[in-house]
């Protein structure tokens, strides 16, 4: 199989943490959605006066990244499994309790509960079931950046995995496969896959073939692949250019709509 041909060394290695706090000087794909869904919203969430708050869902997402991208040392190495046990019956203390506040205290990594790693586990299982997704995830790298300039605005994005012969391959969780193509739709997952396409090409001068992988985060933990048609792509190139000429005009002029500024109308 031919490799695509772009330098993997242009892509940076760093935490995610680091790359996050980048995201007050460099557009995201996320902020791009935010400023789709609404522009006052995207600029709140920029200077920090609206702030992401389910830590928990983020810290299991994150669990689950490191275990089926970086396989279980990986996971091992970004978290730390070593759950308090009560000696009197063998189960792991609630989270709640004083010692287990006071052992995750003493912690360098996040925690990951015993249930919680259980899922993580069966999570993965389910993506090792699907063989198309095994075989996009046999070859490559994990959590690569890339920074660079598109439409005139500094932008960033962080790759699930970068395949240097299929391209790039984002992993999403699902409670129900059946409706993750309506889901795709309204978290906006394809201006997602414009977004890093664009700043790829900017960078590699290749158009990379977008690729991702869904899987139910319970029972059967069903795990399916999915590329966007050409024609959806192609739509939401045009919204998130212009997106980003507006977010530019939102700059200039200092002002941040919220969407709903005219009158509609309610026909059901």
């Amino acid at each position: 199989m031919k490799e695509l041909s772009f330098d993997i060394d242009k892509l940076l290695v760093e935490s995610a943490e680091y790359y996050h706090s980048q995201s007050v000087e460099n557009l995201s794909s996320h902020q791009v959605i935010d400023f789709i869904k609404c522009p006052l919203l995207y600029h709140h969430k920029k200077i920090g006066k609206i702030q992401d708050q389910d830590t928990a869902a983020y810290l299991f997402g994150r669990a689950v990244h490191a275990r089926v991208l970086e396989g279980k040392e990986g996971f091992h190495q970004q978290f730390d499994l070593g759950w308090p046990v009560n000696p009197e019956n063998n189960k792991a203390y609630d989270g709640r309790t004083n010692i287990v506040k006071e052992w995750k205290a003493g912690l360098t990594k996040p925690a990951i509960a015993p249930s919680d790693a259980e899922e993580v586990e069966a999570i993965a299982k389910g993506v090792s079931r699907n063989e198309f997704a095994v075989e996009l995830l046999s070859n490559g790298y994990a959590e690569r950046v890339a920074r660079t300039f598109y439409e005139g605005l500094p932008c960033q994005i962080r790759m699930d995995w970068i395949n240097p012969f299929r391209g790039i391959v984002d992993l999403k969780t699902a409670s129900d496969i059946d409706k993750f193509p309506y889901d795709a739709k309204k978290y906006g997952y394809h201006y997602q896959a414009v977004f890093y396409l664009k700043i790829m090409y900017v960078i590699t001068g290749r158009v990379l073939p977008f690729f991702v992988i869904a899987v139910e985060k319970t029972e059967p933990y069903r795990c399916g692949v999915w590329e966007f048609s050409k024609a959806t792509l192609a739509t939401a190139e045009k919204q998130v250019n212009k997106a980003i000429r507006q977010i530019k005009d939102c700059q200039q002029v200092g002002l941040w709509p919220t969407g709903y500024e005219q009158l509609r109308i309610l026909d059901f």
